[in-house]
């Protein structure tokens, strides 16, 4: 009898160890509202014992897991190990096999050498040279050719011919070329990517605003650190999302008149439809936010 007690025991415990928590989440991987299953619509989170699962409309998109003193992320393509918060191994796998990179650092946590390993062997023997003053100087690859020289506060390349810097400012990694680039004016760090402009904070490091090539403009608000709130607006249509503790509500306004308010939340996705600015009619969907259930006129 005792043994058939400590068997059920034994059995709860470890149902206990391997139940998930679900969350609402975005691409940082940020706990919002608390959900009892997946949805399988937009960003969602999965908590389980040691491993965090990220999805994105039903599909996943990371994973990260910590055992042993050993943190791996899983992306799509990729998984990462880390130990005492470094990367040891890089893991990936694509349209030309597979491929690893292997980390070597000194005693005391210096990065000293990285090993490039593919599917036929050996591929490149990266070492890195410091000096007293600035730290790392410069590094070199196999044959000491296309060297990278590195300062305090940057460092400089070549890729594809085009000369290439890359700056740390306010903890952001910024990139300067022919496309790219940065200035900093007051408190706000403004990046150039291409035809995008975005505005981080140069005390937070905290992404602001971006200005998209194709005329969408894009503000983002935060409390604590956390995303509250992100507005769009191109032309004369606005798409307000606001990350609420219990439900996500994206607001979609055209020539300042509210179309559609969409809240999802424990209890599921209802969307208002909005008719000579009054309700005009309740949408229910299903969980994957596409299946229409129910149609109710107001």
């Amino acid at each position: 009898m005792k043994r058939l007690l400590l068997f059920h025991l034994c059995l709860f415990t470890l149902f206990l160890l391997s139940a998930s928590e679900y969350y609402e989440s975005n691409v940082l991987m940020q706990e919002k509202a608390v959900t009892d299953r997946l949805s399988g619509s937009g960003y969602e989170l999965e908590k389980n014992g040691e491993e965090r699962i990220l999805y994105l409309d039903g599909e996943v998109v990371k994973r990260v897991s910590e055992r042993d003193g050993v943190r791996t992320v899983t992306d799509r393509n990729s998984v990462t190990l880390y130990e005492e918060g470094r990367p040891v191994k890089i893991m990936t796998e694509g349209v030309y096999g597979k491929r690893e990179e292997l980390y070597e650092y000194s005693p005391e946590g210096v990065l000293k050498r990285v090993i490039t390993v593919t599917e036929d062997g050996l591929e490149s023997i990266t070492e890195y040279d410091y000096t007293p003053s600035s730290g790392l100087s410069s590094f070199r690859r196999d044959d000491y050719s296309d060297p990278m020289y590195i300062g305090r506060d940057s460092t400089t390349f070549i890729s594809d011919g085009d000369a290439v810097k890359i700056n740390v400012v306010s903890g952001l990694i910024l990139r300067e070329s022919s496309t790219d680039g940065y200035s900093v004016e007051d408190d706000t760090v403004k990046v150039r990517e291409g035809s995008d402009e975005l505005f981080y904070s140069a005390g937070t490091g905290l992404l602001m605003e971006k200005r998209a090539g194709d005329g969408t403009v894009t503000k983002y608000e935060y409390r604590d650190g956390e995303l509250v709130s992100e507005e769009s607006r191109k032309g004369s249509e606005v798409t307000l999302t606001e990350y609420l503790p219990s439900l996500i509500r994206t607001t979609m306004k055209e020539d300042g008149v509210i179309r559609r308010i969409r809240e999802k939340g424990a209890s599921g996705i209802t969307e208002t439809v909005y008719r000579n600015s009054m309700p005009y009619a309740v949408i229910t969907y299903d969980s994957d936010g596409k299946r229409v259930l129910e149609v109710r006129i107001i």
